[in-house]
């Protein structure tokens, strides 16, 4: 009798904890609520599948949400943050992957180089990303990922054929950008791709140039009073 009941005793402890990680597990099940399914975007690949923790679905509908469903302000903000697995989703919803946001024209690119996030770089290159476009002043993908010592961006730039002597508007190049910044293995890259150490210095910088020609109408207008 005694031996029946600690086999049963045994069983119903067992069983009891059977059923405690049952519910543990469940409750880490999300289920998606009627509004919430009826939100997500049809071209979700994800869609109308079994959600289990926070789905991609939920999270991407959220950050759409979040950008009041601006796909070019989101593309820039994915991009921004590193979020590369958003970044087709948004260019079929209509996002440019050269298109810009701001006053200023930074691309997604621009700013994935800025903040270090390589996969997206890559990325954004495959899909069409133009590697020497512009801000309005004239900085390229390749000075902003120079400027905050983002060295492997500035191997994945150089190689997809980034203008290693490209100028801004005040004549700064990634090159100068690097060495205000002191990244001295980026100035060492940069160097052993032709590119020029000081371009500010250089006979071809806007600076020398009004230098001299400025040096010259002196010269001129001196040689011409005396006469």
């Amino acid at each position: 009798m005694n031996l029946q009941r600690i086999l049963f005793l045994s069983l119903s402890f067992l069983a009891s904890l059977l059923t405690t990680t049952n519910k543990a597990y469940e409750s880490d099940i999300y289920y998606l609520s009627d509004q919430e399914a009826h939100n997500i975007i049809p071209s979700c690949r994800q869609c109308n599948k079994v959600i289990l923790g926070h789905n991609f679905c939920c999270n991407f509908n959220r950050f759409l949400q979040q950008h009041k469903r601006n796909y070019q302000q989101a593309f820039i903000d994915a991009a921004q943050h590193g979020y590369h697995e958003y970044l087709e989703l948004l260019m079929e919803l209509g996002a440019d992957v050269n298109g810009y946001d701001d006053a200023d024209g930074k691309t997604a690119l621009m700013h994935a180089a800025q903040f270090g996030h390589l996969e997206t770089c890559k990325l954004l290159l495959e899909l069409g990303a133009h590697v020497d476009t512009r801000t309005n002043w004239g900085s390229t993908a390749l000075m902003w990922a120079a400027e905050y010592g983002n060295i492997k961006i500035c191997k994945v730039l150089i190689k997809a054929g980034a203008h290693v002597n490209a100028q801004t508007n005040r004549g700064s190049t990634a090159y100068s950008y690097a060495k205000r910044n002191r990244h001295p293995l980026i100035c060492e890259l940069l160097g052993n791709v032709d590119a020029i150490p000081d371009y500010q210095n250089s006979i071809f910088s806007l600076p020398y140039c009004l230098v001299t020609g400025l040096a010259c109408y002196g010269a001129y207008q001196l040689f011409f009073s005396q006469k």
